[in-house]
């Protein structure tokens, strides 16, 4: 959907909506993050989030990645791992670390 959404405020420096599925899941969820313009710690979750997004970014070298990094993703991943129950957020912190042993490998 277009617009600012999310209700922006006058404190609000920006409002971040990111829509997943589980693993083998029917439904997707919905993270929704306001950025305040007083920045103070991100959420485990909010933080995870961006890790997912970037290493997206990453793999299809999008021209919105900006300067993030595989060791940026993957710091990010280990500080958004939060209480990993199901062990999908350790599986995709092995999964970034394979990748960069790889990219490593072929000398990138």
């Amino acid at each position: 959907g277009g617009g600012a959404g999310g209700g922006a405020s006058g404190s609000e420096l920006a409002f971040v909506k990111v829509r997943y599925k589980e693993p083998r899941g029917e439904e997707s969820r919905l993270l929704e993050h306001a950025v305040d313009r007083r920045v103070g710690p991100a959420s485990a979750d909010f933080t995870f989030a961006a890790a997912v997004a970037g290493f997206g970014m990453l793999l299809r070298e999008s021209e919105h990645r900006g300067s993030i990094t595989s060791e940026r993703v993957l710091a990010m991943a280990r500080q958004g791992r939060g209480d990993d129950r199901d062990g999908y957020r350790g599986g995709f912190v092995e999964m970034v670390e394979s990748y960069r042993r790889i990219v490593a490998a072929d000398g990138g």
